[in-house]
């Protein structure tokens, strides 16, 4: 897209009509061009994305995007519910509607780059196909006969394949900006650019899109940080916990150098008082999450899960061959060890807490009878057997927000294997 086509890029505030349960500010951008099509997007204050209407003369004429978190309509009808494994999305078939489940599968980087469903015969029928230039713009795009192609592609976002001056924008919206893969800029500066002065404001996935990537198209100065050491692992020396899950790489005065991945929760590196663990060692190249998940977790039965995933216990995966002659300083930082799980950087705190929720939703537990079974863990744990068993809930210790969060990642993953399932 052409920046010389486009005649106003415009943004204000604006406040929802009463008749919303709650009045919500949000921002209206708006991109228009001199042959009358327009492109308005609605966004909260705090960047959730929650519609955009499109205008345009031509064919395919207007069209108006709602986004309900993992429901998306298009013109008050429901077209995709997005899922942990891709998307569902209807079939029309003889005067009836089919809703049918797609699953994505990306790279290393989290592009998707095959989309399939299973086909009546059993097999693996492929939707759609998508090869990628370093910096994210399309080099090859194949759709094997689905009438609603997947636009969530590079880095898991939303394609902007609206046609507006006669030419298709090709943008991708990063949450915090718009993005040119053509380019490999941003459309707009970063609001912090000056706390990295050596890179231009525009920059995105620090201009190595092979090793990095930009999940929020921001960056921030709370998260996480991290400096490399000689073997390629990296130790965690700072951050704090907010929603960004970056974890970005300093060099010995602090100044930012790259973003080294996306933590799995915004509290994967932290401790229960929100301080960041410092000197937990990250190594990208220990599998060891996976495999415990793969081979261990996903099939498990739950009494078996259940007698042996409390603390010490052969599948509480935290504390796994961690040496008894350890300090409770090294203790701590061996529990959050990190490593890939799921396209991102968890702990291994995580991956246990993870599991944990898995067990309980791929076994069809609802979330409130897991949680309140897990605080009677962690009641137990803190109290003691019987003071939990005479007292509890009215005792009750609620587990920490960096357990919960990453407990229910697993229970959702859990829940959707649990109805799939259910419906075979």
């Amino acid at each position: 897209m052409n920046a010389k086509h486009i005649l106003l890029w415009n943004w204000r505030m604006k406040t929802l009509p009463a008749s919303s349960a709650t009045k919500h500010v949000t921002t209206a951008i708006s991109l228009k061009s001199a042959v009358a099509e327009n492109v308005r997007y609605t966004y909260t204050t705090t960047g959730t994305k929650l519609r955009k209407e499109f205008s345009a003369l031509a064919t395919p004429g207007s069209r108006v995007t709602d986004y309900c978190d993992e429901f998306l309509y298009e013109d008050n009808e429901l077209v995709c519910i997005f899922t942990p494994f891709g998307r569902i999305i209807p079939m029309e078939t003889d005067n009836d509607t089919v809703w049918r489940t797609c699953y994505s599968l990306t790279d290393h980087l989290g592009n998707v780059r095959v989309e399939f469903a299973a086909h009546g015969s059993g097999q693996a029928e492929l939707l759609q196909q998508t090869d990628y230039y370093p910096f994210g713009y399309t080099m090859r795009r194949n759709d094997y006969g689905t009438t609603r192609p997947n636009r969530h592609l590079y880095g898991g976002k939303e394609l902007q394949d609206e046609t507006v001056a006669g030419r298709s924008l090709e943008w991708y919206d990063f949450e915090a900006r718009m993005y040119n893969p053509l380019i490999g800029r941003f459309l707009s500066t970063d609001p912090l650019a000056n706390d990295a002065p050596a890179w231009t404001p525009y920059n995105a996935v620090w201009d190595n899109p092979l090793r990095f990537v930009d999940p929020t198209g921001t960056w921030s100065m709370d998260h996480i940080e991290v400096k490399l050491n000689d073997d390629n692992t990296y130790t965690v020396v700072g951050g704090e916990v907010n929603t960004d899950k970056n974890i970005y790489l300093v060099d010995d005065e602090g100044n930012y150098q790259a973003v080294v991945g996306e933590m799995f929760t915004e509290y994967s590196f932290h401790d229960d008082n929100g301080e960041p663990v410092i000197g937990a060692r990250i190594d990208p190249n220990d599998l060891s999450g996976m495999a415990f998940f793969n081979n261990e977790i996903k099939d498990i039965g739950l009494m078996e899960y259940m007698g042996n995933a409390k603390g010490g216990e052969p599948l509480d995966f935290k504390v796994r061959d961690m040496t008894e002659q350890t300090t409770d300083e090294e203790q701590l930082q061996y529990k959050h060890r990190g490593m890939p799980f799921n396209g991102q950087i968890a702990s291994a705190r995580d991956i246990g807490n993870y599991a944990a929720g898995y067990v309980a939703g791929v076994h069809g537990i609802s979330w409130e009878s897991a949680r309140l079974a897990f605080d009677a863990l962690e009641t137990m744990q803190k109290v003691g057997f019987w003071q939990t068993v005479r007292h509890y809930p009215n005792n009750r210790i609620i587990e920490g927000q960096p357990t919960q969060q990453a407990q229910y990642k697993g229970y959702t993953q859990g829940q959707y294997t649990y109805i799939s399932r259910k419906r075979k």
